[in-house]
Parts: structure tokens; sequence; C-alpha cells
């Protein structure tokens, strides 16, 4: 399993210390990366750390393969997972970005907030998206994977802050992976 080191999972790597266990650098991508979706095949952008895609839209989702049932000017205007980053989960995580944060106090108004919803709920109460039932399932297909946008609002958004920090750069918290030797 692979750990980020951000402030969410200080209590793990506060274990593995405590434990004396060894970690190692977990890598991600490097430039030899291949993406593969729909039988099509894609290396990572050369000179990339982080094993980046050459292009925004490389598998031409946006392109004409959409299935006949997603509507066209929702796809025109929004690349899946950007809307789902930028829309829908970045300002429900915003204030955990906050300088000096209260993480339990921050937590605890996510959940206020926001557990009454799942991901798809939450995405047909967004009143300036029109958002359909179509639009959602072709998101969460190209986002996630079936069943993910059923699951909680709140579970989405605690992995995000769990594996991709707001806040970063954080004294003490690089984001960096690693894993257990």
């Amino acid at each position: 399993m692979r750990f980020p080191k951000t402030p969410f999972m200080w209590r793990t790597f506060n274990l593995a210390e405590r434990l004396n266990m060894k970690w190692l650098d977990y890598i991600l991508a490097t430039d030899n990366t291949f993406y593969f979706f729909n039988g099509t095949r894609i290396k990572a952008t050369k000179g990339s750390s982080s094993g980046a895609l050459p292009e925004v839209d490389p598998y031409g989702v946006n392109k004409g393969k959409i299935p006949d049932y997603v509507d066209p000017q929702f796809v025109a205007s929004y690349e899946p997972g950007t809307f789902i980053s930028t829309v829908v989960v970045g300002p429900i995580i915003a204030p955990f970005a906050e300088p000096g944060v209260d993480i339990e106090k921050a937590m605890e108004d996510l959940y206020q907030k926001y557990d009454k919803y799942s991901m798809r709920s939450y995405l047909f109460q967004l009143s300036n998206y029109n958002i359909s039932s179509a639009d959602a399932h072709y998101m969460e297909t190209l986002d996630k994977s079936t069943g993910w946008y059923d699951r909680a609002l709140t579970e989405t958004a605690i992995e995000t802050l769990a594996f991709d920090w707001p806040g970063l750069p954080t004294p003490g918290y690089d984001g960096t992976w690693h894993c257990f030797e």
C-alpha cells in the first residue's frame, strides 16, 4: 500500500515511526509510464516526473466517442475529472487549505454540511449546471468506477484530502508518497 505524506495521514506516519518501520519512496510515474483506455495506449509526456498525459483529452473522449445519451453541450464545456475536482469537491475541501486550519473543526463542518448527499445527488442539486442522470453516469465512468457516485459525498471529499491535500506546501508535509519496506 502507498501513503502520501499529507496532514491527513500524520497518524500513519507517526505509528510507523513508533514501530521503527522503514519507509521507501513510492514513485507514482516516470517518463516511461503508459496509460491505457478503451484500447488506446499512450506514453506519458517526456520529462514529466509525474507521468503527465501529453494533452488534456488524449483519448478523444470529448471528440466524438461520446455515448448518444450524454448531453454534448455538457461534454463540450467540462472535462469530467476537472469538473469534479474544481466545481464539486474543490469548494468542499477548500477550508482545509486555509493557513492554520483546525482539521477537527473543518471535518465537523464537512460532515454537517455534506453528509446528507451522495456524490450523484449532490451533482443533481448543482442548479447552475443542469446535470442529467446520463451526464452523471458519464462522469462517473470516466472519473472513477461504477458505483462510486452512489457513495457519500463526504467519502469522496475525505479521500481527496487523504491522497491530494489541498494545502500543500504545508510545513512538515511534502506530499511525497511512501510504502513500507
